[in-house]
């Protein structure tokens, strides 16, 4: 249900502020992610080795891109879901701890006011890798 609410708050806005506003998506990421999904390997636009961010968020979005090649849909809306799909997976990590520590009525706070923080809602929009940050370290954690 969160994700159908984040998916609509994004649609409702307007059309310049759903315009991506990430330079590393456009310089780096992007670039990287088209050049792994034609087989090129892990370089930048410019040849030279992809070393600047690591690759996991590149990798993800070649095979986005290729999925999105073989099934004929477009690209931005397989990023907006996989996006989503990373609010929900990240929402999973604050309830764990919280119900853990506080008890199921603050893991449910927790976890709600984690998914509608009005900051990582805007950020859905950004087609950028720090939404995979909390899911990967979690279990270092716990």
């Amino acid at each position: 249900m969160r994700s159908w609410c984040i998916c609509c708050s994004l649609w409702a806005l307007p059309e310049y502020w759903r315009q991506n506003q990430s330079a590393d998506y456009f310089t780096f990421y992007e670039p990287v992610a088209r050049n792994l999904a034609q087989g090129r390997g892990l370089i930048e636009r410019d040849g030279s080795p992809a070393v600047r961010y690591p690759p996991l968020y590149p990798l993800l979005l070649a095979g986005i891109f290729q999925t999105a090649a073989g099934l004929g849909i477009p690209e931005a809306l397989l990023i907006r879901g996989f996006s989503v799909l990373m609010v929900i997976t990240t929402t999973a990590p604050v309830y764990s701890t919280a119900r853990g520590m506080f008890g199921e009525r603050i893991a449910l706070l927790a976890g709600v006011v984690w998914a509608t923080y009005p900051m990582f809602v805007w950020q859905t929009k950004q087609p950028d890798r720090p939404r995979l940050s909390p899911p990967c370290c979690w279990r270092r954690f716990t």
